[in-house]
């Protein structure tokens, strides 16, 4: 994970903190994967939820970000079973439907933050008495 900790320092603060896991979701769909590609998944999608992006098109690219370097035939195999490539690179789909769940959530707090401290300034400005030039 240290290659995700220096990504995450140099991206400055990370976009998701966190994200919702189900395990009985994650079981059921992996539980026919060696120790190794259960890593390599999970790490994947920590990759994918952390910096809300696609995975790059190089498996030798990927293994470097999750460091898992000597593993790249466990990346492949979970790519080819969980990810589908695209011109942006490899994406999962439950991520990409989370991710843009807290992009959503995420819009419409900001919007509310935004609406909420205009409204506070407009109450601000009125409760303002004129002074008198005298």
């Amino acid at each position: 994970m240290k290659i995700l900790d220096e990504q995450i320092k140099m991206k400055g603060a990370t976009k998701m903190h966190y994200y919702t896991f189900h395990p009985k979701d994650y079981i059921s769909k992996t539980h026919f994967l060696d120790p190794l590609e259960d890593i390599a998944y999970r790490r994947m999608l920590d990759y994918i939820y952390l910096n809300e992006c696609h995975l790059p098109s190089d498996v030798a690219e990927i293994a470097k970000r999750i460091n898992m370097r000597t593993h790249t035939d466990s990346i492949a195999s979970v790519l080819s079973e969980f990810f589908e490539l695209t011109d942006a690179g490899y994406m999962n789909d439950r991520a990409e439907q989370e991710i843009a769940k807290y992009q959503e959530k995420s819009e419409k707090a900001r919007k509310s933050a935004n609406a909420r401290w205009k409204n506070k300034e407009k109450k601000a400005d009125s409760d303002k008495e004129p002074c008198d030039s005298n």
